[in-house]
């Protein structure tokens, strides 16, 4: 059977990515790659959809990343205020986790996925403090944080 051409639907360990159209020995891709869904063969029309494909995905990954810029874009501008139970001597009680802050941004208009937030330990003291926001692979931003006394 020689060598086929092949676009590879998954990333295959030592040949290539998703997506990727590759020339490989006719019984690899018979035994192997076919098989398991991991490829489909290089033919016109299987080319031309994953052309269309991968169109799609790029104006997919563009919207969602201009939607990320203008979330940025907000949260950047503003500080989220979250108040604490605090004691004789400034004394905090509890904390403030990831989720009180996710609540707030909520109020606010701003939808997050939980792990969107980037807090190592819950804030367990009054101050202004800064977070890490994930809005996207390789796309953060900085949040400011405000802890209050709760009156």
């Amino acid at each position: 059977m020689g060598t086929v051409r092949v676009i590879l639907t998954k990333e295959v360990k030592g040949l290539g990515g998703a997506g990727e159209v590759k020339s490989v020995r006719g019984g690899y891709a018979r035994n192997f790659l076919l098989p398991r869904g991991l490829a489909v063969l290089a033919t016109p029309e299987n080319l031309r959809k994953y052309e269309e494909m991968k169109k799609t995905q790029q104006r997919k990954a563009q919207r969602l990343r201009e939607a990320a810029e203008a979330t940025a874009a907000r949260l950047s501008e503003m500080t989220v205020e979250v108040s604490l139970l605090v004691g004789e001597g400034g004394k905090a009680f509890g904390s403030v986790k990831a989720s009180d802050i996710l609540e707030r941004l909520a109020e606010a208009g701003i939808d997050l996925e939980k792990g969107a937030l980037h807090l190592e330990n819950p804030i367990k003291a009054l101050g202004e403090y800064t977070v890490e926001v994930r809005l996207g692979p390789d796309f953060t931003v900085p949040l400011k944080v405000r802890v209050v006394p709760k009156e």
